[in-house]
């Protein structure tokens, strides 16, 4: 062990975590579609919309839906910046509930829009 005291190595292992804003969108859209307790060896991922969309219509519905997913984000994909989350209903009870969500990834300002079946 004396030997190696002061000595370098000839290469520089630096983990780059880089991904593209497909893969980024396919992942807020992961998130949100996934009920928590649906994956079994990660029972805390995904978001708690599923049980929400079924409630009555209206403006707490909305506000509920919109907490949800921008706890869900903050926590499991923290590389970005969620900068609104935008929920747009249905008048029938049967039409899906439309969420819209902007954020900034790498600098870079991002909407994704996902559809959640009501029924």
């Amino acid at each position: 062990m004396k030997g190696l005291a002061g000595t370098t190595w000839p290469w520089n292992v630096v983990p780059d975590f880089q991904y593209d804003e497909d893969v980024i969108e396919a992942a807020v859209s992961d998130i949100i579609l996934t009920a928590i307790g649906e994956r079994k060896m990660n029972t805390g991922y995904g978001s708690g919309i599923m049980k929400s969309v079924f409630e009555n219509r209206g403006i707490l519905l909305a506000a509920l839906i919109t907490r949800e997913i921008t706890v869900a984000l903050r926590y499991h994909l923290p590389a970005i910046n969620v900068l609104n989350v935008d929920v747009q209903e249905g008048t029938d009870d049967n039409d899906p509930v439309d969420v819209v969500v902007d954020y900034v990834y790498q600098g870079a300002h991002q909407r994704v829009n996902v559809p959640i079946e009501r029924g």
